[in-house]
């Protein structure tokens, strides 16, 4: 009798091994991207714009991590906007991105970007890498 005991505990032991293994990692795979939740175009030396996102917590990103910035246009096509490195993960879990390189020429999303427009926030994906870049 001793051992059936035994044997069922640790049945049961590898089980709950089993599911808290299953649920952890159906989390991380179900781990969306964070929403841009603020922005603001800041001019520390003047004539270079240096453009901040403040996104949702994610545990995809960290501190130093080099991301790229894309714009979703008409018919989900997603259009490179530029890249970024994060420069803060505040103690709220908030992330600050800053961007290094970006398309200077789209002025009518940096100009969104500058008064904070929640429609091109809402259209803004932040991801954690960089896109390749083409040697000719």
């Amino acid at each position: 009798m001793p051992i059936y005991v035994v044997t069922l505990f640790v049945a049961l032991a590898v089980i709950t091994v089993l599911i808290e293994a299953a649920r952890i990692a159906k989390t991380h795979a179900a781990s969306p991207l964070p929403r841009v939740k603020l922005s603001f175009v800041e001019e520390r030396i003047p004539g270079e714009e240096k453009v901040i996102l403040v996104l949702e917590s994610s545990s995809l990103f960290f501190f130093g991590l080099v991301v790229s910035v894309f714009v979703i246009e008409k018919d989900q096509y997603e259009l490179f906007f530029g890249e970024g490195v994060i420069q803060n993960v505040q103690d709220d879990g908030l992330i600050q991105v800053r961007l290094e390189e970006f398309d200077v020429g789209n002025s009518v999303v940096l100009e969104a970007l500058k008064s904070n427009s929640v429609d091109t926030l809402n259209r803004l994906r932040v991801k954690p890498y960089v896109r390749e870049r083409i040697v000719t």
